[in-house]
């Protein structure tokens, strides 16, 4: 009896270490915020997520720059070398095309970063006029509102707050600063802020040296108004309650790949000359941590990353469940200017998720055809 019960003990202790040592996440609190910390190990490798296109959508010698999806899942396409948009219905078939001049007039635009608000109304923001435009359904202007300040990459939430990153100078360099603003535009909170550092000046050879991978700011929000950001630099994404507390942090350990020599002939941008002088990039030993993120239907988090080599014809996605625990790694399409952040941050990125379909924008290899694709997400747990 007394050897069954030790040896039952000895099991028990086994299996507790066991699971001790197989559990990859840890939980902890630093005051009213939740951390949960990933080790680089899937907890759910069952699991798997496959993106299967179901729509393709092209047109001869466009250019389109921005994708917009309505509640009834018809989808606006923007260009900018011709400043158009497209309406097509879900099918793919086109509704209509209309074309709005360039310049500083009503009704121009120099840039359309678009979204759509929660009653249906179609905000179009032009970060160069620094104007918001407001168009009914038939991309019929509404209103224009114009700001003062610098402004960059617009979300609404479901009443009506605007989301922007806000520009500013600071003694060290440029300041870009997550802020929430009422329908009427006024100023109601500023989340979170990070630094663009100045470019190094060697005066002696006349050259600016910049960074290859800029630091660059990611932010989306939920169904719920909760507000999830995060830095390319870093491994962290932070959630926000609609109310502007900071709830919780979902943390990933482990350092990114090194840049090769291929990684840089893939994403340096023309070396530029600003007289006298000239202007060269400077290439990290790693890449960054987080080029993308996108909010599932049902909470999870997919966080793109640079860890797939640059030729390959997937990107790498890390999925999180809505606790925050790293499931699973999975294969994303890529889209045209994932990684825009090499040398600018102030872009939306070429893809949104919505209704469990993944919506793109590709080119392909020589960048002479591009095409809006829809993909439709498959879960499998086995």
């Amino acid at each position: 009896m007394r050897k069954s019960i030790i040896l039952l003990t000895y099991i028990l202790i086994l299996s507790s270490l066991f699971c001790i040592s197989c559990k990859k996440e840890k939980e902890s609190q630093e005051g009213d915020v939740k951390v949960v910390i990933n080790e680089d190990v899937p907890q759910n490798p069952s699991l798997s997520l496959r993106f299967e296109e179901d729509l393709s959508i092209t047109k001869e010698g466009w250019w389109p720059a921005n994708v917009a999806v309505d509640d009834e899942e018809n989808i606006y396409v923007f260009g900018e070398a011709e400043n158009f948009i497209y309406k097509f219905d879900s099918n793919g078939d086109e509704i209509f095309k209309r074309v709005f001049p360039k310049g500083q007039g009503p009704g121009d635009f120099f840039f359309m970063d678009p979204f759509f608000s929660s009653d249906g109304k179609l905000y179009i923001f032009d970060k160069q006029l620094h104007r918001l435009t407001i168009l009914n359904n038939n991309c019929e202007i509404q209103n224009t509102t114009k700001f003062e300040d610098s402004r960059y990459l617009l979300r609404l939430d479901s009443k009506g707050n605007m989301f922007f990153w806000v520009g500013k100078s600071s003694p060290d360099g440029h300041k870009n600063v997550l802020s929430k603003f009422s329908p009427s535009g006024r100023l109601l909170e500023e989340i979170y802020e990070y630094a663009t550092p100045r470019p190094d000046i060697d005066e002696e050879k006349m050259i600016f040296s910049w960074p290859l991978y800029f630091t660059a700011g990611i932010y989306k929000l939920d169904s719920n108004d909760n507000i999830y950001y995060a830095i390319n630099n870093k491994y962290v994404v932070n959630v926000t309650s609609p109310e502007g507390q900071l709830v919780k942090k979902i943390i990933k350990l482990g350092q990114s790949r090194k840049v090769s020599k291929k990684d840089v002939e893939r994403v340096m941008p023309p070396v530029t000359e600003t007289p006298p002088f000239k202007t060269e990039f400077i290439a990290p030993e790693h890449i960054p941590y987080i080029a993308d993120f996108f909010i599932l239907d049902n909470s999870y988090i997919l966080v793109i990353t640079h860890e797939n080599d640059y030729d390959e014809e997937t990107l790498a996605g890390d999925l999180y469940d809505e606790k925050g625990i790293f499931q699973n790694r999975v294969e994303v399409p890529i889209y045209y200017l994932w990684n825009i952040d090499t040398y600018t941050s102030h872009i939306k990125k070429k893809a949104l998720y919505k209704k469990n379909h993944f919506y793109t924008i590709e080119s392909d290899k020589n960048e002479e055809n591009f095409y809006v694709k829809r993909y439709k997400v498959i879960w499998n747990d086995n």
